[in-house]
């Protein structure tokens, strides 16, 4: 039986979705502008791309990617994949702010970003000239998406969502093409995407429903009947795209460093892939004092589209939705549902969420901002074709079709640089600074303690550019928690390191554990990335002491220097240039620079107080550079 006929639906039930509308084919001017777009966006990007390690989850992933390890719940297997592919080509960072190949790997996933983006992109504006057969309305909206500043930010670090928003475009692209002509292999390519999907990110599953509702009313109208064959195919299609899933126990058989829930047997591997860790999260979210609300998370979003589209276009992308919802056709409401369930749905679920994590949401709204860009495509449309109908002379028409595009162009342009124009990564160093300033300077062998996500910028260094191993690193909320697979990690990496036996009874406190660890590794120095409160010494004897960026802990009678300070002076690690202002920081990097700022106003006070006048000034000049409001 050839494969045809195994998975083709019968003769009698192949019907066109629309009957029988006119073959979409790539016509030559439709093929120039793709490229033109293709070209000019890789260029946008290409000046604007991270040349160092970014801050958040960029130095978890390419540690995971680079060294075949297990990435945060969901685990992220295709993009891990992806990455290994990626990390491992021979190019190099640009940057000369550091000793060369330090940050090579991590430029590497932040170029694999860009391309993702860039193919996003020309998906987009495939899917909008496929809709209105008007390549000028589908350059316009697919380059108000590539300009806009949510997924422009993305296309830049090393990060899991321009990936997220390819597999999301290339299934409306399928659902696009299913619209045209129902055949059996499209429905089997739509399965094998909706699988990668949920290999790569669960956020896919938000389309789940519109999609089922517009195969349902397409077959309905079509008065196709699948066959068990064709059922069978789809459920096959979509295993093979779930079969990415299988690089979690494979890779953590081999124990890599960073092995996430260890997924080796199936508990852990549900425990991965299903966010357990991510649910406890949410429960203490939930029992919060503070939260945002339905209405609160909503207006979150409103400020996020109009940064990203302006408010001009916002207006116009509402009215175009207006216009898809309302052209009788079945597509246009599969495009409203698919906004729907993509925003929404996290309105609700997120309500409960502190104003201080507010910012983590704004990435998952990409998908939205891609159904939003087609609604720009038909405000666009109706503007260019419908407008220039009110005269009756042909040249008129023509005539004022161009000049209404010229206007959308120059307003799109304008928009471009009110946005855009200065917004860039090219020299965006704080993380990598950061990290590069810490390990540097910690003396031989010494503990440092880091807090949050800061900690991935230090396996990155140490698993990636294997820099300072010497150094054990451990993290806050987890540093009592002596059956994590962090702490294995630790103890593979470190098998002299004694940990306190006592510990794995009970609860300990963690100022005690501690205490207990300095004891039991006397010959290690203990440093840390910032104050706990649930860190604070155990008894008078002991002291937390500033020391360069971090803080030292330890008897009063360490402390008649300070060997951070020292090497940080010594080697003019304060005369580094920080190209940032606190208060234009992420929260990521908030906390790094507070530091810089904490030890520049600390530090210029303490030379002053000695009356060397030329240090201290630098340093308060620093200080207020960084933050003017710090005292």
């Amino acid at each position: 039986m050839s494969t045809r006929g195994y998975y083709h639906i019968s003769e009698p039930h192949r019907i066109r979705a629309s009957s029988d509308p006119e073959r979409t084919r790539l016509v030559p001017v439709s093929a120039v502008l793709a490229l033109i777009l293709f070209i000019t966006v890789r260029v946008i990007y290409g000046v604007r791309v991270c040349q160092v390690l970014f801050v958040g989850d960029a130095g978890e992933l390419a540690t995971a990617s680079y060294t075949s390890g297990i990435a945060h719940p969901p685990g992220y297997p295709l993009f891990t994949l992806l990455g290994r592919f990626f990390s491992h080509l021979r190019f190099s960072s640009p940057t000369d702010s550091f000793p060369p190949g330090i940050f090579d790997v991590a430029f590497r996933m932040n170029m694999m970003s860009l391309w993702l983006g860039v193919l996003t992109v020309v998906v987009v504006y495939f899917i909008v000239a496929r809709i209105l057969k008007n390549p000028f309305v589908a350059f316009l909206s697919a380059f108000l998406f590539a300009t806009s500043t949510t997924f422009l930010s993305q296309s830049l670090v090393g990060e899991v969502y321009t990936l997220n928003g390819l597999i999301t475009a290339l299934i409306i692209y399928i659902l696009l093409l299913i619209n045209e002509k129902l055949t059996s292999w499209r429905l089997l390519l739509l399965a094998l995407m909706f699988g990668l999907g949920i290999a790569h990110h669960t956020s896919v599953l938000a389309m789940a429903f519109p999609v089922l509702i517009f195969l349902f009313f397409t077959l309905a109208s079509t008065r196709v009947k699948l066959t068990k064959n064709v059922l069978l195919g789809m459920l096959l299609f979509f295993i093979i795209g779930l079969l990415p899933y299988l690089y979690l126990p494979a890779a953590s058989s081999h124990d890599p460093y960073q092995d996430w829930e260890n997924p080796e047997n199936i508990p852990n591997f549900f425990k991965l892939v299903t966010r357990s860790e991510y649910r406890q999260i949410k429960a203490d979210i939930i029992h919060s004092d503070e939260s945002l609300g339905f209405t609160g998370i909503s207006k979150s979003y409103g400020g996020w589209l109009r940064k990203s589209f302006s408010r001009f276009f916002v207006y116009l992308g509402y009215f175009g939705l207006l216009i898809a919802l309302f052209s009788g056709k079945r597509f246009g409401l599969l495009l409203g549902l698919l906004y729907l369930f993509m925003t929404v749905p996290y309105f609700i679920y997120f309500r409960n969420i502190p104003p201080q994590e507010l910012f983590y949401l704004e990435v998952y709204y990409i998908p939205a901002h891609i159904v939003f860009s087609i609604f720009l495509g038909y405000i666009f449309y109706s503007a260019l074709e419908k407008l220039p109908k009110i005269f009756k002379k042909p040249s008129t028409r023509f005539i004022f079709a161009i000049l209404i595009f010229i206007l959308l162009f120059t307003i799109t342009m304008k928009s471009f640089n009110a946005r855009v124009r200065n917004y860039s990564l090219r020299n965006h160093t704080i993380g990598s600074r950061y990290a590069y300033d810490v390990l540097s300077q910690l003396p031989e062998n010494a503990i440092l303690i880091s807090n949050g996500d800061e900690i991935f910028l230090f396996w990155y260094m140490q698993q990636v550019a294997e820099y300072r191993k010497d150094i054990v690193i451990l993290e806050t909320d987890t540093l009592t928690k002596t059956g994590s697979w962090i702490w294995a990690s630790t103890l593979r990496q470190h098998p002299d390191l004694i940990v306190p036996e006592f510990s794995k009874s009970t609860q300990m406190p963690e100022n005690i554990f501690l205490e207990q660890l300095r004891i039991s590794n006397s010959h290690r120095l203990i440093y840390m990335t910032g104050l706990s409160p649930e860190l604070k010494p155990v008894t008078s004897d002991l002291k937390i002491i500033s020391d360069g960026i971090l803080y030292a802990y330890g008897k009063s009678s360490n402390f008649k220097n300070s060997p951070v300070l020292d090497s940080m002076l010594a080697n003019g690690l304060f005369n580094a240039q920080l190209d940032f202002s606190i208060e234009s920081a992420d929260p990521y990097e908030f906390e790094l620079l507070n530091n810089y700022v904490s030890a520049y106003y600390k530090y210029g006070n303490f030379f002053l107080g000695k009356g060397q006048n030329d240090p201290a000034n630098k340093m308060l000049t620093r200080s207020f550079i960084l933050s003017p409001d710090y005292q």
